[in-house]
C-alpha cells in the first residue's frame, strides 16, 4: 500500500527527533535515579535523623514537623529534578538556544507545581509513618486492595463528571452509530464531549466501567477530520469497549499497587529492626519510598508491555471492523507530523513510559494486515457482525 509522499516525515526530520528524545529519555531517567538516591541517602543514613531532629526541637506539635521535614526534602529533589529537566530536556528542545528560558526563570515558572507536589508528598510521608507503626504481614494487600478499589471507583464514576453530548443526527453520526452497531454498541453509549484544544481530550476515547462505558469522540472530529479517518478512530475504541475496560484495567491496577507494596513492605522489614523511636520511623518513610519507586519502574516493563499490545490489537481489530487500511495510515502520518518523536522510542521511553505502541509499528500493520483479502481467518470475527 503506497502513502502519498505529502503524507511522510522526512528520515532527516524523525532521525533529529529521536536524537532529541535521547536526550528526554535520559533526564527522565536522571530524575528517577536522583529521587530513589536521595530518599534512600536521607533515609539510610544519620543525616535525615539528625536534620529532623533539629527541626521537632523547633517545629510543634511533632505532626508538624514531620510535614515541614518531608515538605524540605521533597523541595530539594523537586529542585535537582527541574534543574536535570531544564539542562536536558528544555534546553535540548529549542532549536534556537535562546529562546530556552533561564534556569531561574524555568525554576520561578515550575515553583507552583513544586510546593504544591512538595506539600502532597510531605502529607502522605506523615500518613506512612502511622502505617509503619502498624505494618504486619498482609499490609502491602489491603493497601494494594485499597488503591485498586479508589481507582476503579473512581474510573466507574468519571462520566458522570464529563459534560457530554449525545451523538448528533449529521450523515458522518450516522455512520458512527451504524458501524458500532456491527459490535453491539447502542448510539446512547457514544458521546462527544467539548474540548478547548487538542491537549484537554484525545480524538476518541473510552471512560468508565461496567455499566458506566462509554465512548467519547472530540466533538471537532465529526466537522474538521475527514469521514474515513473518523471512522477508522471510532473502530479502534470499539475495541476498547467490548475488550478492554472492565476487567482488565483492574487487574492490571491490583497487579502494579501489589507488586510495589510486596516489595516495598519485604525491604522495609530489613531496616525496621534499628527503628526504635519516632525518629527513626520518619527515616524510614523515605526508605520505603526509595525502594517503592525501585519497585515501580521494575514493573514499569510488564505493565508499558502490556499496555501497547492493548492499543496495537485496538488497531487491529479497528481494521477488521472497519477495513480502511489507508484511513490508519493517514491518521498515523498525521500523530506523527504533530509529535515526531511518536514515530520511533528509544528503549527508556517504549519500556518505562510508552503507552502506546510507536507509530512506525502501528504504520507497519495498517501496511500489511488486509486478511480478508486472502481468505484468511479474522482475529475478531466472533464480535463483529458484517
Amino acid at each position: 500500500m503506497e502513502v502519498p509522499a505529502t503524507m511522510e516525515v522526512s528520515a532527516q526530520s524523525l532521525e533529529a527527533y529521536y536524537h532529541l528524545q535521547q536526550y528526554l529519555s535520559a533526564g527522565w531517567a536522571a530524575t528517577q535515579i536522583v529521587a530513589i538516591a536521595g530518599t534512600l541517602l536521607i533515609g539510610l543514613t544519620g543525616f535525615g535523623r539528625s536534620v529532623f531532629i533539629s527541626i521537632a526541637k523547633v517545629i510543634k506539635p511533632w505532626p508538624l514537623a514531620v510535614i515541614v521535614f518531608y515538605f524540605s526534602v521533597a523541595l530539594v529533589v523537586k529542585v535537582i529534578q527541574s534543574t536535570i529537566i531544564h539542562h536536558l530536556i528544555v534546553n535540548k528542545s529549542q532549536v534556537d538556544k535562546s529562546d530556552a528560558p533561564s534556569i531561574l526563570h524555568f525554576l520561578a515558572g515550575q515553583l507552583p507545581t513544586i510546593l504544591a507536589l512538595a506539600l502532597l508528598l510531605a502529607v502522605l510521608g506523615l500518613m506512612l509513618v502511622f502505617v509503619l507503626k502498624r505494618i504486619n504481614s498482609f499490609t502491602w494487600l489491603w493497601l494494594a486492595v485499597i488503591v485498586t478499589a479508589m481507582v476503579s471507583a473512581t474510573l466507574a464514576l468519571n462520566p458522570y463528571f464529563v459534560d457530554t453530548n449525545p451523538l448528533g443526527n449529521s450523515p458522518s453520526e450516522q455512520k458512527i452509530a451504524q458501524l458500532l452497531k456491527q459490535v453491539g454498541i447502542p448510539s446512547n453509549r457514544i458521546a462527544t464531549e467539548d474540548c478547548n484544544d487538542s491537549s484537554d481530550c484525545p480524538p476518541g476515547h473510552v471512560i468508565g466501567l461496567g455499566p458506566t462505558k462509554m465512548i467519547l469522540l472530540d466533538s471537532r472530529l465529526t466537522s474538521r477530520t475527514p469521514e474515513d479517518q473518523l471512522l477508522q478512530v471510532v473502530a479502534h475504541e470499539a475495541k476498547h469497549y467490548v475488550l478492554d475496560n472492565d476487567l482488565k484495567p483492574t487487574l492490571a491496577i491490583l497487579f502494579l499497587s501489589s507488586f510495589v507494596f510486596l516489595v516495598t513492605q519485604l525491604g522495609v522489614r530489613v531496616f525496621q529492626r534499628r527503628a526504635h523511636d519516632q525518629s527513626a520511623y520518619v527515616s524510614l518513610v523515605l526508605t520505603a519510598y526509595g525502594i517503592g519507586l525501585v519497585a515501580f519502574l521494575l514493573a514499569q516493563p510488564a505493565l508499558t508491555t502490556f499496555q501497547r499490545n492493548l492499543e496495537l490489537e485496538a488497531d487491529r481489530f479497528g481494521l477488521e471492523l472497519n477495513r480502511d487500511n489507508h484511513a490508519l495510515i493517514e491518521i498515523m502520518w498525521a500523530d506523527a507530523k504533530q509529535d515526531p518523536m511518536l514515530y520511533r522510542y528509544t528503549p527508556i521511553t517504549k519500556y518505562f513510559r510508552a503507552t502506546h505502541p510507536q507509530i512506525g509499528d502501528r504504520i507497519h500493520l495498517a501496511e500489511t494486515y488486509q486478511p480478508w483479502l486472502h481468505g484468511e481467518p479474522l482475529k475478531y470475527r466472533e464480535y463483529i457482525t458484517k
